[in-house]
């Protein structure tokens, strides 16, 4: 009975957690865009530290009905240890006006207590525009450089289930003067099928804060993610769902996902 009373009392502290952060936005009443971003990702585990993955993702605008990006990640990792980790990503993005190439380098740290998991990544990005020249010269379509800083919370509920939070403010750099870019605020739950197959589904708020209009997006996405760890891999247990267990202790190695790789 203990168990089941701290168990939701987990779940209700993450979702007023979340609902606190999105009160004051909600007091403006600005332009709404509704997308859906669906995700695939394949993971490669060339030692114990030292990871590389791919990601493609497409996103719709559901306000509109039309295609409007893909986004092709590669992604290395290397985990000093199982709290501390550090990456670098390129990220290649199209639509019917743009090409985006853009890089970025972070450093994440995490600090787990019992079936909690709080995170804090900082990351340095730049994104360059590179379709058509005359794009590159208008407001708001010139080179960027943001400063990023994602604070997540995590709680294992089950062995293979995690609902999570997470908030970050892009602080754009190199222009003008610094100002906050946009905000994602967004939360989810990872069911990790085995330790191959993973999947997510989230809702994500997202404030742009643009110079001439301020908009929100409003985001639902399902992630579809696949590991090749480092050891051997047991073929015949690839798609064989694991048994959904309560736990005593929340900790994992597989504490992530590929919402941490973005």
């Amino acid at each position: 009975m203990l168990r089941n009373h701290l168990k939701y009392r987990g779940i209700g502290l993450l979702l007023l957690l979340w609902i606190g952060w999105q009160l004051p936005a909600h007091a403006q009443g600005p332009y709404r865009d509704y997308q859906t971003w669906t995700w695939f990702q394949v993971e490669k585990q060339f030692t114990k530290h030292y990871s590389v993955s791919v990601q493609y993702q497409l996103r719709t605008d559901n306000t509109n009905g039309a295609f409007q990006w893909s986004y092709f990640y590669l992604n290395g990792e290397y985990k000093f240890n199982k709290n501390f980790n550090t990456q670098v990503v390129y990220e290649y993005c199209t639509s019917y006006q743009n090409d985006v190439h853009s890089f970025y380098w972070g450093i994440t740290g995490k600090y787990g207590l019992g079936r909690w998991k709080a995170g804090l990544r900082t990351a340095i990005q730049n994104e360059v525009v590179h379709f058509n020249p005359q794009y590159s010269d208008e407001v708001g379509n010139e080179t960027k450089y943001e400063w990023r800083n994602r604070v997540s919370l995590r709680y294992k509920l089950f062995s293979n289930i995690t609902p999570f939070i997470f908030s970050e403010p892009y602080l754009r750099v190199g222009y003008r003067e610094p100002y906050m870019d946009k905000m994602r605020n967004g939360f989810g739950v990872d069911y990790d099928m085995n330790k191959y197959n993973s999947f997510s589904i989230y809702y994500l708020y997202q404030p742009l804060f643009d110079i001439t209009q301020y908009k929100i997006e409003n985001i639902i996405g399902i992630v579809y993610s696949i590991t090749f760890p480092h050891k051997k891999i047991h073929w015949n247990k690839f798609f064989k769902p694991k048994k959904t267990l309560i736990i005593e202790d929340g900790d994992d190695e597989k504490d992530n996902n590929v919402l941490d790789k973005s």
